[in-house]
């Protein structure tokens, strides 16, 4: 399975060692990807995501040793009949490729799709962002001609939101609470950076200014956060979204910050406190102006509900008669992220603190909204916490990510 002779004529990173290290990666991903999904002579493939705006980004760890800390986004396109079955095998797909490319330390989602499907997206970030300024890497490049149908400013409000709700999930996914070693802190410097960063996007979305460009989107988040006042409610959010923004379109590696169990929890605080304010700014836009987001329509929701009891049966209805007193206002997806909102608003007293009332009543919250919830409760705050958690993360993984990202379970403090 030798290279591919299709040239890569881009950048994927300002950083000309990060840029060799994506390249090279590349060159052993698409051969070993195209040979999985059995599409040699017909696939096209796309990367997508921060490589394809040429973002990509490595951490400095010292003596001249760099490690990227970019994921990689790739979307295959290939006949309709197909695209099924590959997104059924998708998990075992990506864990063999990563195999095959000697890529086991870096994150990689695969998407499955067909040139009618690309031709008819609707505008979503995702969307947009792929048709837009996907790079195709092998295949035909007219499988992106869709991009006029899909413009920036038709990216709806909710997407938005959407947003938020999946970077509090990825946090509560990729939650340590003892973060040991190089690793670990790479890992946690790299989170902090995309968490606050997708704040400041999902902010610019639901307020209808979202630009792809980071380095025009800062000043776009510093105008949105000075116009609503969102300065009291995330104290520092700026200066934190600045410097993160910076970072990632550096044209030198970023340096790593101090891996001490106490930075760990400085860095958490922040997110909680960042990820809270925006909550409460979004959430109230969509739920006391009461405004459909686009195809989440009451007949859609209670559909999705119902599927979900088809599917799990034992004790699942539980969840979907509480999801019916509330008026259906979610599918058992968003239910699932907006209680891992919650949880990640609640989870300081993890480290030690008492838990206030305001956790408390935080923790009911999650458990009365997630889908998967076992219903652990009682007067032991931790262990109600940590069991939810590792519900939240099971059903996200699951349902979300498919089965190829799952959380490591939390067991004890």
């Amino acid at each position: 399975m030798g290279a591919l002779t299709d040239p890569i004529t881009f950048r994927t990173s300002a950083d000309e060692t990060t840029d060799a290290y994506y390249r090279s990666v590349l060159n052993r991903l698409m051969p070993a990807l195209l040979h999985e999904t059995g599409g040699e002579g017909t696939a096209t493939l796309i990367l997508s995501g921060s490589l394809a705006l040429g973002e990509g980004r490595s951490f400095f760890l010292g003596e001249g040793r760099t490690e990227p800390g970019s994921d990689i986004d790739l979307y295959v396109v290939v006949e309709d009949d197909r695209v099924e079955k590959l997104q059924t095998d998708r998990a075992s797909i990506i864990e063999r490729v990563r195999q095959a490319a000697d890529a086991d330390d870096i994150v990689i989602d695969i998407g499955f799709t067909s040139k009618p499907v690309l031709d008819q997206l609707e505008p979503t970030i995702m969307n947009c962002n792929l048709l837009h300024h996907g790079r195709v890497l092998h295949g035909d490049p007219s499988v992106l001609a869709g991009r006029e149908n899909c413009p920036f400013e038709a990216i709806p409000a909710w997407d938005g939101f959407v947003l938020l709700l999946n970077r509090a999930a990825e946090e509560i996914s990729e939650l340590r609470l003892r973060p040991e070693g190089e690793q670990e802190a790479r890992a946690s410097w790299y989170r902090t950076g995309k968490t606050i960063r997708d704040l400041g996007t999902s902010a610019l979305v639901v307020a209808g200014r979202y630009h792809p460009i980071l380095a025009e989107r800062k000043e776009r988040v510093r105008l949105l956060v000075e116009q609503e006042g969102l300065e009291s409610r995330a104290v520092g959010f700026l200066d934190d979204f600045s410097f993160w923004s910076d970072s990632k379109s550096a044209s030198e590696p970023g340096s790593l910050p101090g891996n001490g169990p106490e930075h760990f929890r400085q860095a958490m605080q922040k997110k909680s406190l960042y990820v809270g304010a925006f909550w409460e700014w979004e959430s109230a836009l969509f739920f006391t102006d009461c405004r459909e987001p686009r195809g989440e329509t009451l007949r859609r929701r209670v559909r999705r509900w119902l599927e979900y009891v088809a599917e799990n049966r034992e004790g699942s209805w539980r969840s979907a008669a509480r999801q019916a007193l509330r008026g259906f206002p979610a599918t058992p997806i968003i239910a699932n992220s907006m209680a891992a909102v919650l949880l990640l608003l609640c989870w300081t007293p993890l480290t030690g603190d008492e838990p206030t009332a305001e956790d408390r009543k935080r923790l009911a919250e999650a458990h009365a909204l997630t889908p998967a919830s076992r219903g652990v409760g009682g007067s032991d705050y931790a262990t109600s916490w940590i069991a939810l958690r590792n519900d939240v993360c099971a059903f996200w993984n699951r349902e979300v990510m498919g089965g190829t990202r799952p959380a490591l379970a939390l067991e004890q403090l």
